[in-house]
């Protein structure tokens, strides 16, 4: 079994979930927002964020590693669970990376 440290360093993985399907899960991911800011007016209004597998920009991956999912919620508020990915933890006893 390969260690919490190594895993987190991959940028995909292939593994067994607690439903018994094969999954690709992504450790990496590019987001995407757009803002507009106008100058007469104060206010900065933030487009809905996408979320790309990789930098295949438009791939939508399926689920991600936990550890992108507190990552991109840290950093950009965005929970990636409300973009149908799923969130997977590969170091979880219930589930098996090939």
């Amino acid at each position: 079994m390969r260690s919490a440290k190594e895993l987190r360093r991959l940028d995909r993985l292939s593994v067994i979930d607690e439903d018994g399907d094969e999954r690709e899960v992504f450790g990496w991911a590019t987001v995407q927002r757009t803002s507009t800011v106008r100058g007469s007016n104060p206010v900065v209004d933030h487009g809905e964020p996408t979320i790309s597998a990789g930098d295949a920009i438009g791939m939508d991956p399926e689920a991600v590693t936990h550890w992108l999912a507190e990552e991109i919620e840290h950093e950009f508020g965005v929970d990636v669970r409300d973009h149908d990915i799923d969130v997977i933890d590969p170091t979880s006893e219930e589930v098996d990376v090939l």
